[in-house]
């Protein structure tokens, strides 16, 4: 990741448990390019068309049409798009949600990252709750119980789906694993400067160590 990492402000409203918003690009639309960044909400996302990637603390994963990234709440992430005509469907989620199938229904596979193509079978039944769910949510007064189930059907199936294939080294993830206290540390302090030495003790190695270790894995240092 090669810019400084990002806080999101992103929140669902009071009283829902998603935001969604369906998204086209034009054919002529500019790339997109990465920008490494994590917010409390948990995001999915469904490319019905679109190439390119998805970096994470797992790794790099491939996108290309019908991929769906799924990062649960305060994944740093970043992604990489192809120029050109795009279609996708963005979720945010509210983490409680998602606690609750983990800890109710023993859902644990999100809490971590999941990065997979849907199938044919698959796209069919993404299609038809997502497309429910974007016409319900545009309604004045979205039934917001509706809204729940549909996305906790979105949610379960996701759950079931194997691990995606990696194409970035192990190494590298580890490195970005050890990282995350400071991560974590910096949203929960919003509006103050976090010295590079609180940040080192959340993670355990010394300041200079640290700081080398930041480097390498975001490309800036932490002050920046």
């Amino acid at each position: 990741m090669k810019n400084g990492v990002i806080c999101e402000p992103i929140v669902v409203l009071p009283h829902n448990v998603v935001h969604v918003e369906h998204i086209c690009d034009a054919k002529d639309a500019a790339p997109v390019e990465p920008f490494p960044h994590f917010h409390e909400v948990c995001e999915v996302v469904y490319f019905r068309t679109a190439s390119g990637s998805v970096e994470t603390g797992m790794g790099r994963f491939s996108i290309k049409p019908h991929s769906i990234a799924f990062l649960p709440s305060m994944e740093v992430h970043e992604f990489a798009l192809k120029g050109g005509s795009r279609e996708w469907i963005l979720l945010h989620i509210d983490p409680a949600l998602i606690e609750d199938l983990a800890a109710r229904d023993g859902l644990t596979a999100l809490k971590s990252v999941i990065c997979q193509t849907a199938d044919e079978q698959d796209r069919l039944r993404i299609n038809t709750l997502l497309d429910w769910l974007l016409e319900l949510s545009a309604e004045p007064d979205p039934d917001q119980n509706t809204i729940g189930k549909i996305v906790e059907l979105f949610l379960r199936m996701l759950s079931d789906w194997e691990p995606a294939t990696v194409e970035q080294s192990q190494g590298y993830s580890d490195m970005f694993e050890r990282l995350q206290p400071a991560l974590h540390l910096v949203a929960q302090r919003p509006g103050e400067v976090v010295a590079l030495e609180d940040a080192a003790t959340s993670c355990s190695p010394s300041p200079s160590y640290f700081s080398l270790q930041f480097q390498q894995v975001f490309g800036t240092a932490f002050h920046e």
